[in-house]
């Protein structure tokens, strides 16, 4: 169990080629992170919760992540509660569990799975079901810092369907967060969120993917 520590901006229009290489020259990391490894990823979560989004209507989301390619096998089932907002970033405690990719349903239905176990201490819902489900392909950066831990940058192309496989949404996010508290790295984090504000003329949004996809599903945004 740990808490996250992110901000998110969606963006307005699909960024072009060389908009990262633009946001980093432009908006560096904070001083003692410089830019490292870069990675493209291509992910597709699942989202559940019951018919009258309790889990939603609580901050809490529960969905099962899978990779693609290499490392496809293990699926991940993941718990994420928002403990805090303020000033455009949102705070969760997150909890995480790999599964194997070809039993999902039997790991869902295990009332001991770490992050099924989290969420029904936390609400009473009903039937779980798929509500929406996301593929993302992301460009990830990590920072490389001498000392302390590093903080993360992500852009993201995202395509939100419902379970019957209709599109309803196609959207672009940009995320930059930090999963360890460290005092110099948040302010750092902070630092850096204030001037990406600045430059991308828009401010944060504190809701999570499952919440937006969740309001696209009819929910009500919280």
């Amino acid at each position: 169990m740990a808490i996250e520590y992110e901000y998110k901006w969606l963006l307005g229009q699909a960024p072009d080629d060389d908009f990262l290489d633009r946001l980093l020259a432009e908006t560096p990391p904070p001083e003692g992170h410089p830019p490292g490894l870069r990675a493209l990823l291509t992910q597709s979560s699942v989202y559940l919760d019951d018919d009258r989004f309790t889990l939603n209507a609580a901050g809490i989301s529960l969905s099962v992540l899978l990779n693609h390619g290499a490392g496809a096998a293990t699926a991940w089932v993941v718990c994420k509660e928002t403990v805090g907002v303020g000033a455009g970033r949102r705070d969760a405690r997150e909890v995480e569990h790999p599964i194997d990719s070809a039993a999902i349903i039997e790991a869902l239905d295990d009332p001991e799975l770490p992050p099924v176990a989290y969420v029904r201490s936390r609400v009473t819902p009903g039937l779980l079901r798929p509500y929406a489900s996301v593929t993302q392909h992301r460009r990830k950066l990590r920072t490389a810092p001498a000392q302390g831990v590093p903080l993360y940058l992500s852009l993201d192309r995202c395509v939100f369907k419902d379970p019957g496989g209709r599109v309803l949404a196609e959207t672009h996010w940009l995320e930059i967060e930090h999963g360890h508290g460290e005092p110099q790295s948040l302010t750092g984090l902070d630092g850096w969120a204030e001037r990406l504000t600045a430059w991308l003329g828009r401010t944060p949004t504190t809701q999570s993917k499952p919440g937006y996809a969740a309001e696209l599903g009819g929910a009500r945004a919280v």
